[in-house]
């Protein structure tokens, strides 16, 4: 909550985290209920996917962290969910707070338009255009999988309601 707070969590409250999962003497099941009774588990899924992609931090499978092909070690997603930014947005008290989060996470470019688009470092001005274009069009995306998804519901009613 406290890094949420603050935009995201630091460097140094994400060595804070391995440092106390590495020790292994956390209940795992009791972090995961207290997460999902807040409505924190994207947040907590995020901050371990973090420190294990950094860290090698041992996080217990039942938080599902995905893996990239190729790769033992879980990776956290380019751009947060929307229950995501929703939640820290809560967190955040003012309305400058919010505007800020919300301009870095729109314009300020991530490794993953770095991975999507590898470029020379001279032209490194460019990923502050591709960020939002990339945003876009993984938002339409989101759209379009929803609405074929309720389509295909809807018309998987209709033809059950026909028999």
């Amino acid at each position: 909550m406290h890094a949420s707070r603050h935009g995201g969590p630091s460097l140094k409250w994400l060595i804070d985290l391995d440092r106390l999962c590495s020790r292994g003497a956390i209940d795992w099941e009791k972090v995961s209920e207290k997460a999902k009774w807040l409505g924190w588990e994207e947040a907590v899924r995020s901050c371990l996917a973090a420190c294990a992609a950094l860290f090698d931090t041992p996080i217990n499978p039942a938080f599902g962290l995905k893996t990239p092909r190729g790769s033992g070690a879980p990776r956290a997603v380019g751009f947060p969910s929307v229950s995501e930014i929703l939640f820290s947005l809560r967190l955040l008290k003012t309305p400058t707070r919010r505007l800020h989060y919300l301009a870095i996470h729109l314009f300020i470019p991530t490794l993953a338009e770095c991975e999507f688009l590898p470029l020379p470092d001279s032209l490194f001005f460019l990923y502050y255009a591709l960020r939002p274009f990339r945003i876009a069009c993984q938002t339409a995306w989101w759209f379009g999988e929803a609405g074929i998804k309720s389509l295909w519901r809807a018309l998987r009613r209709r033809a059950a309601n026909a028999e």
